[in-house]
């Protein structure tokens, strides 16, 4: 086992209670100071300012400031480039009704020539079969004689 140095030894074999009750009187004292000190500083209406940590020296100072300025930068940065991206999702927006209306007429357009060259195929059929039916068939004369060979 371990052998522990000579007060250890004492407070553990229950030896020198006498400086253990001092100890804890004095403690006791110091407790009783500090809340009167607590109390005190709560009446007398103190700027929060003093119990704040001490102020820093001139190169950590220095050093706040800059970093502060820094975070301004980047702020107005951020915010440049916020409003960068709103007006180009405008852009976009706009862009893509337009260029969808535009889509939407040349298709009309092509619906439109689609008709018209169905319309003269249909018409150049007819024709066609017209003009390959026999003379008298389309002579209404001719067509009432029998030439029957």
């Amino acid at each position: 086992m371990f052998r522990l140095a000579g007060q250890e030894q004492k407070v553990l074999d229950g030896g020198d209670e006498e400086e253990i009750r001092r100890k804890l009187s004095q403690k006791d004292v110091e407790i009783a100071r500090l809340q009167g000190l607590v109390k005190e500083l709560r009446g007398s209406n103190a700027p929060p300012q003093e119990f704040s940590r001490p102020q820093a020296d001139g190169a950590e100072q220095q050093r706040l400031q800059d970093l502060e300025s820094n975070l301004q930068d980047w702020e107005q940065n951020c915010q440049a480039a916020e409003h960068r991206l709103q007006m180009l999702q405008r852009q976009l927006t706009e862009s893509s009704r337009r260029y969808g209306a535009e889509i939407t007429d040349l298709k009309v357009a092509i619906a439109k020539r689609d008709a018209r060259i169905m319309e003269l195929e249909y018409l150049t059929n007819v024709m066609v079969a017209k003009a390959r039916r026999p003379i008298c068939q389309n002579d209404p004369e001719l067509v009432s004689r029998d030439f029957r060979l």
